[in-house]
């Protein structure tokens, strides 16, 4: 089941100025999300506020890949008894475990678009992975979407 309170979500305020409209749009990544620092204010000239101006990228750290590992026999989620790693051509990591029982999650390639594979393992487990899961760059080369893998795994 996907969390829609988790998935990235786009804001967007526009305000009327003198010479026209000035919109300012927002990726939050989860519900509470304040944003950036400046709260995405208007500069002065009706710009971008503090630190971001015209064609510049905002820091991201949308995660590419999050995985939940299933237990085949039981169907439970998995949590702190699995390591998953992700790896590309060129990058290879070992993913961060976030929440607990059935919200558990493994996080993984924060600000990496690429195409991965996804390999989970666990004592009493047979291994699992994925190979080629594409993770499109947006404009900025930040992932464009958070691709969500479930892995399962199975008796050895």
């Amino acid at each position: 089941m996907i969390d829609l309170l988790r998935l990235p979500t786009v804001l967007s305020l526009c305000v009327m100025l003198a010479g026209g409209v000035a919109c300012r749009n927002t990726i939050v990544e989860r519900l509470g999300d304040a944003g950036p620092a400046d709260g995405g204010a208007l500069g002065p000239d009706g710009g971008g506020g503090e630190g971001e101006g015209e064609g510049e990228c905002p820091q991201a750290d949308a995660p590419a890949l999050v995985v939940q590992v299933i237990d085949d026999a039981t169907d439970f989620t998995l949590c702190e008894t699995v390591t998953v790693v992700v790896s590309d051509s060129d990058f290879t990591e070992t993913a961060v475990t976030s929440g607990a029982g059935e919200q558990c999650r493994h996080i993984a390639a924060r600000g990496r678009p690429g195409t991965y594979t996804v390999a989970a393992r666990g004592t009493g487990f047979r291994d699992a992975s994925l190979d080629d899961l594409s993770v499109a760059a947006d404009d900025c080369g930040d992932p464009l979407v958070t691709r969500q893998v479930t892995l399962t795994l199975g008796p050895p």
